[in-house]
């Protein structure tokens, strides 16, 4: 727990895939935004189980926040999540799931992971973690906020996320697996 925040997270994971639900509460005297919401292009919405999964060490990490690009790679449009409006003393639900075998996956796998080859890895235990900042005061007119499913969402450029965001983490999950990790 952070002294702005609480995350709490509940993992499970079976022969179908690993299913996360979470919940923020924002113990700060202010709105925060909170990274959770991911434009999906191909499909024309918000991607419900958009989520990266980092693997290291027979442990997994998902992921929903935004991910800065590797040292060198310059990215003329980087993943920038939408930031979801959490008024002071409110909570943020959401639910991700993702498919068997859990796959290793990045924002910039496309241009990191080029041959698209993975190795099976044992995995012990799953852990959640979340993106957020305080909203910023005195924004810039160009970033206005939308309402989409009755969501309040602020899609701020990744300059501005990388300066403000901060990362919360849940209590990983003892869950044995097998994954699928980049090679």
């Amino acid at each position: 727990m952070n002294g702005d925040v609480q995350l709490e997270s509940k993992i499970e994971a079976g022969e179908g895939g690993v299913k996360i639900a979470y919940t923020l509460t924002n113990l700060s005297g202010g709105p925060i935004l909170v990274f959770d919401r991911m434009w999906d292009n191909e499909k024309g919405a918000i991607d419900p189980n958009w989520a990266y999964v980092e693997i290291r060490g027979g442990r997994a990490l998902v992921k929903r926040m935004m991910e800065n690009p590797p040292q060198g790679l310059r990215v003329s449009e980087p993943k920038v999540p939408y930031g979801r409006e959490v008024a002071p003393g409110a909570k943020a639900e959401g639910t991700i799931a993702l498919a068997a075998p859990l796959t290793e996956r990045g924002a910039y796998d496309s241009f990191t992971h080029t041959s698209k080859q993975f190795a099976d890895a044992p995995v012990s235990a799953i852990g959640f973690a979340l993106g957020y900042a305080p909203k910023p005061a005195n924004l810039a007119p160009a970033f206005q906020p939308v309402e989409l499913n009755g969501e309040k969402l602020l899609l701020l450029d990744r300059a501005h996320v990388a300066t403000i965001q901060k990362t919360a983490t849940g209590e990983p999950a003892a869950v044995p697996l097998t994954a699928k990790v980049k090679q």
